[in-house]
Parts: structure tokens; sequence; C-alpha cells
């Protein structure tokens, strides 16, 4: 099977789940706190960087907000791959600790991405210089400059998309050896699946991002018309920001109200965008191995749920995501399954033995005996007489 291809059981629909972002509570907490943290910042230095004003205290400031920015992000981020994953999420405070290293390694990595472009700027240049030789450089040049083209196209996009994976493989807890690894693997085997996802997740974020809006686009209108009407300011047929560019008082509280509805909006897109990316990696990094292992006990689930079914005595039909294999033998859980769920043949047991009662013979009649006859004259004598009662002769004793 090719790499590129996605293995059984694998589905984009999962990228449906980065609405589950919006149940993290703690995560959401910390965006908006980094959120409003940095915006505050970033507003209060450009509010001081005035030719009047210390430019120092401004860049100060600007940096500063640039440094909270990703240590919040990473410590979502690391919430946020907890419950991708399933896990219990951690404390807040660890996570808060755990940004801050995670942050340092996204920024290694993103450092010697950097110097992956710096190198081939640098090996580019020499070739181009090669280009310079009087006879056979525009030969030389009319070759390298095709081939060239394609791989700067190849390599910027390639890092781009694989630098797309570097937050998630450093919170998912990779070094950054494992996570540079990773990215190469991600690089060379799964850019479809990858540019596939990131492609759908984009498509998700573009309706989220048109309904949420759509929704602030319109009490925004509303309110600043009514802002302007009230308190003062140019009047609003559309969206005019001419209430933006003032420098009074209500001027400045519109803009920093403005700066704090995109950070609402911006917290919910972010968290739905790294919740897809934690959900992106877990995919195109898992095992071919665990993406089988799962697929088969889906099987076994959806199995289970139907075993109910089978009446006694009826061959059981192997689910059709259980099939698979080039001589297409069903998994062992499904035999295991299969046998469990097929009715042995049900072997009466024997009744106990009843003993019948023996049988009483009931007594044979005594044999009649025959009178004794007379000697004489052969007539029947009563027991006992010694004269016969017709010739009267004597019985003998």
């Amino acid at each position: 099977m090719n790499q590129d291809q996605p293995e059984p059981g694998v589905r984009y629909g999962d990228l449906l789940r980065i609405t589950e972002a919006l149940r993290n509570e703690k995560a959401l907490f910390i965006l908006l706190v980094t959120g409003l943290l940095t915006g505050a910042l970033a507003f209060m230095g450009s509010m001081l960087a005035t030719p009047g004003s210390s430019f120092l205290t401004a860049a100060l400031l600007i940096f500063l907000a640039l440094l909270i920015f990703p240590v919040g992000g990473s410590a979502a981020g690391l919430l946020l791959m907890d419950q991708a994953r399933g896990q219990q999420p951690r404390d807040l405070h660890k996570a808060v600790i755990d940004g801050i290293f995670a942050a340092l390694r996204i920024f290694t990595v993103s450092l010697i991405g950097i110097a992956v472009v710096m190198i081939f700027y640098i090996l580019l240049s020499l070739l181009l210089f090669l280009c310079k030789i009087p006879a056979a450089g525009p030969v030389l040049h009319a070759v390298l400059f095709p081939a060239l083209v394609v791989l700067a196209g190849l390599l910027l996009f390639s890092l781009y998309v694989a630098l797309s994976m570097a937050g998630p493989a450093i919170w998912s807890g990779a070094t950054i050896a494992n996570a540079l690894a990773m990215l190469w693997r991600i690089a060379t085997s799964r850019i479809a699946e990858l540019l596939a996802s990131l492609f759908l997740l984009i498509l998700l974020l573009w309706l989220a991002g048109s309904v949420a809006g759509g929704i602030i686009l319109s009490g925004y209108y509303i309110v600043l018309n009514a802002s302007t009407s009230i308190l003062g300011g140019s009047p609003l047929d559309a969206i005019n920001l001419a209430a933006l560019s003032g420098d009074g008082p209500h001027a400045l509280a519109v803009r920093f109200g403005t700066m704090t509805v995109l950070v609402l909006v911006c917290t919910i897109l972010l968290a739905m965008t790294m919740m897809g990316l934690n959900l992106i990696y877990l995919r195109v990094t898992e095992d071919p191995e665990t993406r089988r292992a799962r697929a088969q006990a889906q099987a076994g689930e959806r199995w289970q749920k139907i075993e109910p079914t089978i009446q006694p005595g009826a061959e059981p039909a192997i689910p059709p995501a259980a099939t698979g294999g080039a001589a297409g033998k069903a998994p062992d859980i499904l035999a295991s399954i299969i046998a469990a769920a097929t009715p042995s043949p049900a072997i009466p047991k024997p009744a106990p033995a009843v003993l019948a009662p023996e049988p009483t013979l009931a007594p044979e009649p005594a044999a009649a005996v025959p009178p004794p006859l007379c000697p004489h004259c052969q007539a029947p004598l009563q027991p006992g007489s010694r004269f016969c009662g017709e010739c009267g002769g004597k019985v003998p004793g």
C-alpha cells in the first residue's frame, strides 16, 4: 500500500472534532488571557511609539508581547493535545510551565528550518556563479534554471507544510531530535495525506470564520453607528472606521474595544486551528499497525453491537469492515468474536434415573385336590368317610 494513502480505519471526518476545542475551558482561558495581554502590550507600545515618547519603552512592550504569545499558545496547545489524545488535561500552572519549554523547542526547530533555507540559498548562489563562465555559462544556466526552480519550490513548500506540524510534534512530548525526525518522515512519506487534511481544516475554519465574522460585523456596525451618533464622530453610512482615526478618548476606547472583540474571535478560531493541527498530527504519525489494530477494535465494537441479533444455529455474517488481507482471511480478533458469537449445539442432559418399583407377584392359586374315590363303585367320597355313601362298602383306612 502506498504510504501516502490512509490506512483502513482512518477517516478525514475526524477533523470535525475541532469544535471540541470550544469545550476546553483551560485552553480557551489561556488563549484569551494571552491575547488580551499581547493586545494590551502592543496597544500601549503603539501609543508610546511617537516622536515625543520613549521609543525604547515601546520596543520593550512590543518585545514582551511577542514573548508572551508563543508561551501562552504552547500552553494551550499542550492542553488541546491532551484533549485530542483523550487524556486527562494537565493542571493550569503545569501547562504554563511546560508551555515555556515547548515554546523554546518550537523556536529552535523553526531556526533549524530557517537555516536549511539559508543553506539552500548559498548553494543556489554558488551554482548561479558557475553560470558566469563565458562560454558554457548560458548553457549551464539553461539546464540549471528549471531544476532549481522545481527544487526551490518543493523545498519551501515541504518546509512550510512540515513546520505546520512542529507545534503538535513538540506538544505531543517529542524532543527536538525526535520532532525533526518526525517532520522529515511527514515531508517524505505523508505529504499527500497532510495536504488533504490541511485543505479540509482550512475549509472548516473558513466556514467557522464566516459565521463568526458575520455575527461580529453585524453587531460592530450597529454599535459603532450608535456610538458615533451619540458620542460624536463622523457619520457612518457603511462600516466606516473614521471613528478609529481620532485622538480623543472615545476614539481610543473604540480602538481598544475593537482589539478586544478581535481577540475574542481570534481565540475561538485559534483554538479550533490548534485542535485541528493536533488531530492531523496524531493521524499522519500513527503507526500502520496501530491503525490496523484500531480499525479491528472498531469493527469488534460494531460486531458486539449486532451480536444479540444472531439466531441460534444461524451462521453469523462477517462485517464488511472486518474483511481484509490478500487471502481474505479474517483477523484473529474477529475469529475469536465469531467463535464466541456462534452458539454451540446444545447437548441434552440425561434425565435422572427413576427406579421402578419391583413388581409384586400374586400367589398362585393352590391346585385343586380331587376327592378320594370309593374303591368299590368309584363314587366320590367325603373327606374322612370310612364307608362309601353309594354302595356302603368299607373304605380302607
